[in-house]
């Protein structure tokens, strides 16, 4: 037969009265999320208030508080007393007796505060107490190991020291490990405690500030600390390292999950639970947190040990100022990139060739100086006109007025120089997926070690619930020491993810002619991200079901055949390699037209046979020379028409090999045209799974992590095992890298068929993305009429 439910000793509304240390800046917060959590778990059952007149404010000291503690005591109406604050929990929780209920959820430490204590309860009638902030030798044990320190400052909020100073066992563990300690106490100002900062401080550690202090004079102390390069540790952990202190060990404070274990315990005592018997224990799980940007400042820089078990917060360096996107990253490589700077060269170098090849066709023109001398005996015979030394002066021109191979070598140079512009063209193409797949590997890198790190969070979470066990009896040390083996093979694990993520970042920098390890940001490209043309909501109804895909491909191919830089290129060539095969057969039938002229002018002579009337004059080791007026100026035109009667059979071997080649390029087009549509059918065939998978991996994952919250659960509470819950942490691990693997996939496949296509909608417009669109309608339009008949 069943028990009967106990009834609890409270009237019909039950009256909470709050007890607060001081004046702060949470108060408000801490109390509100206490009243909501209490509500929404009692509301249906229980009557409970919360008057504003029963919250009773002390002024930091001892005094103050046990004053408000008494009068909440002494209130007729209060039924529940619930402590919010560090000193608050201590002074309830040490009373000798406890006439309410009394909850104290700030508590420090039993031993350290001598709380009362018959496990796993308090056994002081009408009192719990929970165990809920951390162990502050454990933090001091983790900051020696990030930052050895010989003498350690130990900052303390002088109302915490007055209350509860700082045990034995803490003082006594600087001896232990080798350095001094020094105890300075803090009242409300920053500027205060820096100045009374021993000399010869190597490193400070501060116990609770934030509860008390404001927001910005904790900045301001961090600011001091990293000012004067002394590496800081937070007792707090996260909130106090987010405002600039080096390391901390907590995690972010939540009151909300406290404020939810004390709604329990109230509500099992509405029920008819003694406080008294209810578990004190609520041991916050540790997390160590490293402010990097802090880190930098001060010269600190911790072990790869240290930096895998630590979450990294401004591990970025932010004063670069250089944010990297997807359009930025490939408009950087177009400019910056090496290969396409050099390819520019090689473009102007062919304009130069097509040049030189058009000169051919225009007017030649050149001057020539000639100096004849002869012997005596020749320019002394009679019927000799030359004298013993001449100085003649030339002038030619010629143009061809037609000359069928030379218009097909400028000709043929015109298509080259346009098939170089396509090559740019497609090393312009390809460099912007080189650009956008580096960059995108960059986000899956960081993203796949961000998941290694979380997954290492969750070990230490989970041997911090392996301690616990042990602690209460549950399971032996071998649990514990298979967490600490875990842990270290997941911290290898974050280390080769972080080189994965270092060598990512190298190619992307390489690919923008940055320096190899320059800093940069990545800005997250969202897979759904409306500005690709793929999330359009006009393109849905062709990639949604078999049949549209399949019209969707056979449309994107006649798109990349179309506009295929490839082929085009090879379309180039072929139209010079058949002007070169026309020009070879037409040299056995038309001629070369050209004309010519020349003038010549003795400008000088000398010598025997020169004239007697002359201006003469000496050179050395030439003799005399005269000038005589221009009376032998001499000049000729004329025109020739040259046609090849035989060479050899050369003609015959230049159009054999000028058709051979031609058919060789025809061919190579062709299989060009092959590789073309084989890379956008494989393309769009790898996107369209990619996209599939998009959803199922993350039902997966989803479905994996929702089993571990229910294993860890399962195994908190000593009903399964040890390998249940690391199979199913593994399975999480490799459902989440599935998920984000699949997400990346889906971009980079997306890119592939960018390429394919030849059109990246990075640099696409309205205007154009309309006509896109209109062109596939058509497509679609004109297949389900061929469809139809």
């Amino acid at each position: 037969m069943a028990a009967a439910q106990p009834e609890h000793p409270f009237g019909d509304t039950i009256v909470v009265s709050f007890v607060i240390d001081g004046p702060g800046e949470q108060n408000e917060l801490i109390a509100s999320t206490f009243i909501d959590e209490i509500t929404a778990l009692t509301r249906d059952e229980f009557a409970v208030v919360f008057p504003e007149e029963r919250r009773y404010l002390g002024d930091w000291t001892v005094g103050s508080i046990e004053q408000a503690i008494g009068a909440a005591f002494e209130s007729p109406e209060v039924d529940v007393v619930v402590a919010l604050g560090g000193i608050a929990s201590y002074l309830l929780a040490i009373r000798e007796e406890h006439p309410r209920v009394s909850i104290a959820p700030f508590a420090i430490d039993i031993e350290w505060q001598q709380l009362p204590f018959e496990g796993p309860g308090s056994g002081e009638e009408n009192l719990n107490y929970l165990i809920s902030l951390p162990d502050a030798s454990r933090g001091v044990r983790k900051f020696h190991e990030i930052t050895p320190f010989e003498h350690l400052v130990l900052v303390n909020y002088r109302p915490y020291h007055e209350a509860f100073p700082l045990n034995t066992q803490l003082l006594q563990l600087g001896q232990a490990m080798g350095f001094e300690m020094t105890l300075v106490q803090a009242d409300s100002s920053a500027a205060d405690v820096l100045t009374r900062l021993p000399e010869n401080a190597d490193a400070v550690y501060v116990l609770p500030l934030l509860f008390a202090w404001s927001e910005s004079e904790v900045r301001a102390l961090a600011e001091g600390f990293k000012e004067r390069g002394l590496p800081s540790f937070s007792y707090i952990g996260r909130d106090e390292v987010e405002l600039g202190f080096l390391a901390g060990l907590g995690r972010k404070v939540s009151f909300t999950r406290l404020a939810r274990r004390v709604a329990l315990n109230f509500q099992r005592v509405l029920l008819g639970d003694r406080p008294q018997d209810l578990p004190v224990d609520f041991s916050q799980r540790e997390q160590l947190t490293i402010n990097m940007a802090t880190a930098r400042a001060i010269g600190i820089f911790p072990d790869w040990a240290i930096m895998t078990e630590a979450e990294l917060i401004n591990e970025r360096r932010s004063e670069t100022g250089r944010m990297v996107t997807l359009r930025s990253a490939v408009t950087e490589a177009l400019e910056a990139n090496l290969s396409y700077r050099a390819n520019r060269f090689e473009v102007a170098a062919g304009a130069e060739t097509v040049g030189q090849a058009r000169a051919n066709l225009l007017p030649q023109m050149d001057a020539s100086l000639q100096g004849v001398v002869i012997d005596k005996e020749r320019a002394e015979n009679q019927f000799s006109t030359q004298a013993e030394r001449t100085l003649t002066g030339s002038l030619r021109l010629s143009q061809v007025l037609y000359s069928d191979e030379a218009w097909a070598g400028y000709t043929s140079e015109q298509r080259l120089q346009a098939r170089r512009e396509l090559a740019r063209e497609t090393l312009r193409l390809d460099i912007i997926l080189e650009a956008a797949s580096a960059y995108l590997n960059v986000l899956r890198a960081l993203t796949l070690e961000n998941i290694q790190k979380n997954n290492l969070q969750l070990t230490r979470s989970n041997l911090e619930l392996a301690r616990t066990r042990r602690a209460i009896g549950q399971s032996g040390p071998g649990e514990v020491y298979r967490w600490e083996s875990q842990i270290a093979t997941n911290r290898k694990d974050v280390v080769d993810a972080t080189a994965q993520r270092n060598v990512a970042e190298i190619q992307l920098n390489r690919v923008m002619n940055k320096p190899a390890e320059e800093p940069f940001s990545a800005e997250p490209t969202d897979v759904f991200d409306p500005q690709l043309l793929v999330n359009d909501p006009r393109m849905q109804p062709y990639i949604d079901n078999k049949w549209a895909f399949r019209l969707l491909r056979d449309f994107l191919v006649e798109e990349a055949l179309a506009e295929s830089p490839e082929l085009q290129q090879y379309d180039e060539l072929i139209a010079a390699q058949r002007r070169r095969q026309s020009a070879a057969r037409r040299s056995f039938f038309i001629p070369t037209l050209a004309a010519q002229g020349r003038l010549d002018y003795k400008l000088a002579e000398g010598g025997v046979g020169s004239s007697s009337d002359e201006i003469s004059f000496e050179l050395p080791g030439a003799g005399a020379l005269s000038f005589e007026e221009p009376e032998e100026l001499q000049w000729n035109v004329g025109v020739s028409l040259t046609l090849p009667l035989y060479e050899g059979g050369r003609r015959f071997a230049e159009v054999g090999e000028a058709s051979a080649t031609l058919r060789q390029l025809e061919l190579e087009r062709a299989q060009v045209a092959e590789q073309v549509e084989q890379r956008t059918r494989s393309a769009l065939h790898l996107f369209g799974a990619d996209y599939a998978a998009i959803g199922f991996s993350e039902a997966a994952a989803d479905a994996a992590r929702a089993n571990l919250e229910l294993v860890t659960d399962a195994y908190s509470r000593g009903t399964v095992s040890i390998i249940e819950l690391l199979d199913a942490q593994n399975a999480a691990l490799v459902a989440d890298l599935v998920a984000a693997n699949a997400r990346f996939d889906y971009l980079l496949s997306y890119m592939d068929v960018q390429r394919a296509v030849a059109d990246f909608d990075l640099f696409t417009t309205a205007e154009e993305r309309a006509a896109f669109f209109d062109r596939l309608d058509a497509f679609f339009d004109a297949a389900e009429e061929e469809a139809g008949q």
